[in-house]
Order: C-alpha cells, then sequence, then structure tokens
C-alpha cells in the first residue's frame, strides 16, 4: 500500500513538471503620450487627456507606463526605465508610482539614485566641485516594484515641459 501511494505521488510529480517549468511571469509594457486640455461642456469646464500629437514649446505632456503580468507567476524585482525625450524637460515632483521605488538617471541611463544623490562635476578656475544635479538634467527615470503578481497590472507617470 504504501509503495503504491509512492508510486502515485511519484506519477503525479512527473504529470506537475512540466506545468511547474513553463510558469513563468510575462510582462507587458506600454507607454502613452498625453497632454490635457480644457474642454467646455455646456458653460462647465473640465480638463480631459487627450494623445499628444502635435506639441509647441512650452507645452506639457505626460507619460503613462502601463504595466501588466499576462504570465502565470508573480515578478519579482521588477526594473522599468524609460528615457525622458530629448526635446523635453521633466517637470519636478511629476513622478506618480505607486509601490514602487523611483530613481533618475542624469547621464544617459548608466547610473540612477534618488533625486537628493543625484550629482556632476563642474570644473572651474578654484577646481573641481561637485553640484546637485536638477530636474532639467535628468535623462531616464526608473521604477523598481518589489512584484507584479500574476494578472496584476498597474501603471507610472511623469511630466515633461517640451523644450
Amino acid at each position: 500500500m504504501v509503495q503504491k501511494a509512492i508510486r502515485i505521488a511519484l506519477l503525479l510529480s512527473i504529470l506537475a513538471w512540466p506545468a511547474m517549468a513553463w510558469a513563468a511571469p510575462k510582462l507587458e509594457v506600454s507607454v502613452v503620450a498625453e497632454q490635457e486640455v480644457a474642454v467646455d461642456e455646456s458653460g462647465a469646464m473640465r480638463i480631459e487627456r487627450v494623445p499628444a500629437r502635435d506639441v509647441k514649446p512650452g507645452d506639457e505632456v505626460i507619460y503613462t507606463i502601463v504595466y501588466a503580468n499576462a504570465g502565470d507567476e508573480a515578478a519579482s524585482n521588477v526594473v522599468i526605465e524609460d528615457p525622458i525625450p530629448a526635446n523635453g524637460i521633466y517637470i519636478a515632483d511629476s513622478n506618480i508610482a505607486p509601490g514602487a521605488e523611483t530613481s533618475f538617471s542624469i547621464d544617459g541611463g548608466s547610473n540612477f539614485a534618488a533625486p537628493g544623490s543625484l550629482t556632476y562635476e563642474v570644473r572651474t578656475a578654484d577646481g573641481v566641485q561637485e553640484r546637485m544635479a536638477e530636474p532639467s538634467k535628468y535623462t531616464h527615470v526608473r521604477w523598481v516594484l518589489d512584484e507584479i503578481g500574476a494578472g496584476e497590472s498597474g501603471q507610472t507617470s511623469f511630466r515633461v515641459r517640451v523644450k
């Protein structure tokens, strides 16, 4: 009887192995660029988001990164990076990223740090000085999420002023 139970357990584990081996997270990420416009409906003004198409210098563009785990297993330590467009300047404190740790790069995405830790060096007549990077120097945004469960989704966003 014990041997029969062992054989059944072994058979079940062998049959279940392919399913376990194929279980994996499957991350899908998309980026949407939008602008906010005022819409007058029967004398009542409201703000609406529309696709950013004909942007001009000074316009504000909202970049929303939508992510989803379409897999059948949780994704851990997920890193999502997005470059700040070359024709844009990151707007300070515009990042919205529930549950994510956010950092920025000022060197094209090679190194990332929290805003208060981003510095760069400037050579002056007195030698080399270290300066705190301002949001206008940011080149990339990075979000790190501890986990995105199977079937879960979310989004992050930031704003840019067009140069």
